[in-house]
């Protein structure tokens, strides 16, 4: 897991105690990731451990309260088991992992959310922006569909997609569109439109002011 990670490396471990082996490893995946989050229990690890990782620059740290799970990610896949980055999980307990890769969509997007769900428990404000827009599936289309669910909106006279439409219309005077985002005729946007995290949220919110709660 560790030596497939290019972009990105995610570890949930209540414990931690690298070997120098394992520091040599690690050094070299900070090195070549652009992410890496490292979550652990509060007062669980030893300060040398702490001011290891703080070196880092691109290694965000986050201490939990109460931290049980482990899980370990990296852009390609994830795996949930039951061993600790911890030396002594690692020569003598008998430990268990499931893989899940990337590909298989939502088994792993569930597994990012229980990890965003552990750690808004000791930072409700963290930054999951870089996540989110990595994995998420933020469209123009899942935007409609999450909308709908909630809010009511004018049907857009007899037009066949007149909701949609409607709510484009709307988007298109709150976002800056790009010529290749928009249907031949410009009246609407793609479905398949990728929307950053921060766009996504903004027109949610001020779209959702548009309608009425069902």
């Amino acid at each position: 897991m560790i030596l497939e990670a290019r972009d990105l490396f995610v570890i949930v471990s209540p414990y931690l105690k690298t070997t120098t082996r394992l520091k040599a490893i690690l050094r070299e995946c900070f090195a070549r990731s652009e992410y890496c989050l490292v979550v652990y229990r509060r007062h669980e690890v030893k300060e040398h451990e702490i001011q290891w990782l703080t070196q880092f620059d691109n290694v965000i740290q986050v201490g939990v309260e109460n931290l049980h799970a482990k899980c370990y990610l990296n852009e390609y896949s994830g795996i949930i088991t039951s061993m600790n980055l911890y030396e002594y999980s690692q020569i003598n307990n008998h430990e268990l992992g499931v893989c899940i890769s990337a590909s298989e969509g939502s088994a792993f997007v569930d597994l990012l959310a229980e990890v965003r769900r552990i750690v808004v428990t000791q930072v409700p404000d963290f930054d999951f922006t870089y996540l989110d827009d990595r994995f998420l599936a933020r469209t123009m289309g899942n935007l409609f569909d999450e909308l709908c669910q909630k809010f009511d909106f004018p049907a857009g006279g007899e037009l066949p997609d007149g909701k949609y439409l409607y709510i484009c219309q709307a988007a298109r005077a709150l976002h800056s569109f790009s010529a290749d985002e928009l249907y031949r005729d410009r009246t609407a946007v793609l479905r398949s439109t990728k929307l950053k995290g921060a766009v996504y949220q903004r027109l949610y919110k001020k779209l959702g002011e548009l309608g009425r709660k069902k």
